[in-house]
């Protein structure tokens, strides 16, 4: 099939409407889909079936990752006391990922300013304001880290052809030091492949791949190591995190 097949007759500039069009009633639609939630956590709708809050609910009923779940709950509820936000938000000219920074930040008093500056402004820049504005309020920047902290978790799924799939949830210190961990093990891992009695030469294989394997030399190294032992000489890794003096 051609791929000229796939294309519609609309120009560029015409796809380029919809598309935005389309994001506005995304956004929308977005708001609705966050009041009804609301509404569904505070008449605790997910009690009946055993769930232990509404994120889980969300997670097994609409297929929201827990963390992204809890963080929708979170939005929904800091709407409320946001009326300018949520009618931004409404009318389609706030994006979903705006508003998840800006109800971090924002109070009733503050949000006219935040707005102005975050609807022209893109999603990124968004996020970086919100949270320079954060580290310097030491109590706001405290609940971050404990919000981040409280998030952490490790889940696994078993599928039917014999695989497995493992996903982790950490701040992004803790993920920083797991990776840094990972590439010294790939480091030894090339060492060993690069000796020339190393048995086979391993097939062409992607940075993924080789994280995985490191993954599975970390944990086996840890498993051999025996009680009280090491199998590794290096030094201990810190990981620096540079805020605002007034933080």
């Amino acid at each position: 099939m051609q791929a000229a097949q796939f294309f519609s007759r609309r120009s560029i500039d015409d796809l380029e409407d919809e598309i935005i069009s389309l994001a506005g009633r995304i956004n929308a639609s977005e708001y609705e889909f966050l009041v009804l939630v609301r509404e569904f956590d505070l008449r605790q709708g997910w009690k009946p079936y055993h769930f232990n809050n509404c994120a889980e609910w969300l997670n097994m009923k609409c297929g929201i990752a827990p963390g992204t779940a809890r963080e929708k709950i979170r939005v929904a509820n800091a709407l409320f006391d946001l009326p300018q936000t949520a009618g931004a938000m409404r009318s389609g000219s706030l994006s979903y990922s705006k508003a998840r920074a800006l109800t971090r930040i924002a109070r009733p008093d503050t949000e006219q300013g935040l707005l102005e500056y975050a609807i022209p402004a893109t999603a990124q820049q968004v996020d970086d304001y919100c949270r320079q504005l954060r580290n310097v309020q030491r109590d706001l920047s405290g609940e971050d880290a404990r919000r981040l902290h409280n998030s952490r978790q490790l889940t696994r799924s078993l599928h039917g052809d014999g695989s497995m799939t493992i996903s982790v949830e950490l701040p992004r210190e803790s993920g920083e030091l797991v990776m840094k961990a990972l590439e010294m093990a790939l480091s030894l891992l090339e060492a060993e492949q690069a000796d020339p009695e190393y048995a086979t030469a391993p097939d062409e294989e992607t940075l993924q791949q080789k994280q995985a394997d490191a993954l599975v030399a970390v944990a086996s190294g840890f498993l051999a190591g025996g009680e009280g032992q090491r199998n590794c000489t290096a030094d201990h890794y810190q990981v620096v995190v540079h805020v605002d003096e007034k933080a």
